[in-house]
């Protein structure tokens, strides 16, 4: 996809890592204030640009390097990635909102937007370990998976755009972006680009040194990618979700981390299997996937009583963070299982 020669060494490797979080950081934010600012001069309303735009927009990072990952042959990296940042989203980044601030949760969000998240972890699971995969692929996403989970993701954005329509609430984020000064149609076009380039960049970096790093220490790239690369495309939902609970926006918080995790399993992880099918080794299937479920049910059970995150809350959640590497990283992984797994990655190129 992108030309473009990198060393393979531990120190740049890490630098680079480093360097494409600003990379994904700065070009989704580009990317998402160009992109309104041109639909908001084509007189589109605002309501219809939070739905589309800005929500693309908080998900590029992920899909960015995914698409990358699966594109260059690395399709454990992409699902290590969704998986990685959908725990990270729930665990580590509501757990340090919390920590900052207590985080009120309103009837809806419990009844209605949380239990979806875990009804589509769940299918996740089940196309992941029953899925319709082709015999040769074993456990695994097909192509025919990402279809089904692109038409949920139809029926879930038909379904907020109804709501949103009576509201008529604007999205914070893009209410922010209508406060500024205009600019013209040149400068927002330079925007779009530039925030393109920069994400195809910050992926580029960021699968080439978590790819180097695992290589050389000897460590599964789909852990790599579990961490490093969850982290860094999780790292712009954990500042934007901190700040707007440093600021008491509390609504904001749940908000973000929600919709995200639903567009990472919706949008990037159904993408990348149209484009490349994803081989799932067993000890995922057996361990992490289960593992965001659980973290999803930890949210709703957590809001569903006292309906707020304190900080007591918080630190579970953070605890149950650290407790899911620690475990993800000392599991026992059998060698056939990696060599088979490695067969079916081939298979699924």
């Amino acid at each position: 996809m992108l030309a473009l020669a990198l060393p393979d060494n531990i120190p740049i490797s890490i630098v680079l890592i480093i360097v494409s979080v600003f990379c994904l950081w700065f070009g989704a934010d580009w990317l998402v204030k160009g992109a309104s600012k041109m639909a908001l001069s084509m007189n589109i309303q605002p309501i219809i640009i939070g739905l589309t735009v800005v929500a693309f927009g908080t998900s590029a990072p992920e899909l960015v390097v995914s698409v990358m990952a699966a594109v260059e042959g690395n399709p454990e990296i992409a699902l290590g990635n969704v998986i990685g940042s959908n725990i990270a989203n729930i665990a580590l980044v509501l757990g340090v909102c919390a920590l900052i601030t207590p985080i009120e949760v309103d009837k809806e969000t419990v009844k209605g937007d949380i239990p979806f998240l875990i009804m589509i972890s769940f299918m996740v699971y089940v196309f992941a370990r029953y899925g319709l995969a082709a015999p040769d692929m074993g456990t695994g996403f097909s192509r025919i998976d990402g279809i089904i989970m692109l038409g949920v993701l139809l029926y879930f954005l038909l379904k907020v755009f109804g709501k949103s329509k009576k509201s008529q609430k604007v999205d914070p984020e893009l209410k922010e972006i209508m406060e500024e000064k205009k600019s013209s149609n040149g400068m927002n076009f330079i925007l779009v680009v530039g925030g393109i380039i920069l994400l195809v960049l910050g992926a580029k970096f960021l699968v080439h040194g978590g790819t180097v790093i695992a290589d050389a220490v000897g460590v599964p790239k789909f852990f790599i990618s579990l961490t490093m690369v969850a982290l860094g495309t999780s790292l712009p939902e954990l500042a934007a979700s901190g700040m707007a609970a440093h600021r008491g926006e509390t609504e904001l918080c749940m908000g973000n981390v929600i919709g995200s995790n639903v567009m990472n399993l919706l949008i990037v992880l159904a993408l990348t299997v149209c484009i490349a099918p994803i081989a799932v080794a067993s000890d995922i299937v057996r361990f992490e996937l289960p593992a965001m479920i659980v973290v999803a049910m930890m949210l709703y059970f957590a809001c569903r009583f006292g309906m707020v995150l304190d900080r007591k809350k918080g630190i579970i959640f953070l605890l149950a963070y650290v407790a899911f590497i620690f475990f993800s990283y000392k599991k026992p992984v059998a060698p056939e299982v990696v060599g088979k797994s490695a067969v079916k990655v081939e298979l699924a190129k």
